[in-house]
């Protein structure tokens, strides 16, 4: 009978063992699960800026390339009918100007975006 005891006491205290274990188990997964629920949230958050930021930059490119179309729409219409402006002279009166453009499209020099 004392080995039966001394049996019971060994596996009660192996079963006290494994209870001890598996609490510090658990309440280690309880603190890691927590680390890493808010190592997603963090994650999700920075995905979420980097998003917006990635949209605001995709409309920004959008918006320069309609500046860049419509510029070079409006430059090629005046290719080669644009003089760049000269400071004039001190004293001197500003004229003016009105020019008339005339095509002649089977001319040898026919005006182009006419």
């Amino acid at each position: 009978k004392e080995d039966i005891d001394i049996w019971r006491q060994k596996a009660e205290q192996a079963r006290r063992e494994k209870q001890l274990e598996m609490k510090r188990l658990q309440k280690q997964h309880e603190e890691t699960m927590e680390g890493l629920s808010v190592r997603v949230a963090e994650l999700r958050e920075r995905v979420a800026q980097f998003e917006q930021a990635a949209q605001l930059h995709e409309e920004a490119m959008r918006e320069q390339e309609q500046r860049d179309e419509f510029e070079a729409g409006s430059s090629s219409a005046l290719l080669g009918l644009t003089v760049v402006q000269r400071q004039l002279p001190f004293g001197h009166h500003r004229r003016k100007a009105f020019l008339i453009g005339a095509n002649y499209p089977t001319s040898h020099a026919p005006l182009k975006g006419c």
